[in-house]
């Protein structure tokens, strides 16, 4: 496909309607009765998610102020890519999995 000099990769795209939305940098783009709605992907949780268990299941036998300090620029670097969006169901959850 080739629109403009943009070559675009053929495997990797497809055209989807907007009410079954997809997936872009992160998050899901779809429209909820007749609201396009931005939020997190859920792969985009599940390998943050990942990240975190990994880290504390490695850092069990540290001290917790180590691993706080090793999960802070995680944590918040994630909440503030995806603050603009609509994320509370998805910060609620994770909070409480973490």
């Amino acid at each position: 496909m080739r629109e403009r000099g943009l070559e675009l990769s053929e495997e990797k795209t497809r055209i989807v309607h907007i009410d079954e939305g997809f997936d872009f940098l992160g998050w899901n783009f779809r429209k909820y009765n007749g609201k396009v709605l931005i939020k997190p992907s859920r792969k985009n949780v599940t390998a943050f998610y990942g990240k975190v268990r990994d880290i504390i299941a490695k850092s069990l036998s540290d001290p917790t102020a180590k691993l706080i300090k090793r999960l802070h620029p995680i944590l918040r670097g994630w909440a503030e890519y995806h603050k603009g969006v609509v994320a509370k169901q998805t910060f609620s959850k994770l909070d409480s999995l973490i």
